[in-house]
């Protein structure tokens, strides 16, 4: 009969090491973008287009449509 808890553990063993080395490699990968940064990002808000000037939803006819 198959150990089952050997396999349990040595699956869980291996998952617990794949998940740590993918959070190093998130953590250089970071660190490594951040020092690239020579001026912080800024972001700016855009002001609201008209409401005529917004795209028309989906189904409603281009021309000629009217609510």
């Amino acid at each position: 009969m198959a150990d089952y808890k050997k396999m349990y553990c040595e699956l869980m063993q291996a998952t617990e090491f794949a998940i740590e080395q993918l959070i190093d490699a998130q953590i250089k990968a970071e660190e490594i973008y951040m020092n690239s940064q020579k001026e912080p990002l800024l972001i700016s808000r855009h002001e609201q287009r008209p409401k005529e000037a917004q795209p028309q939803e989906a189904g409603q006819e281009q021309a000629g449509h009217k609510e």
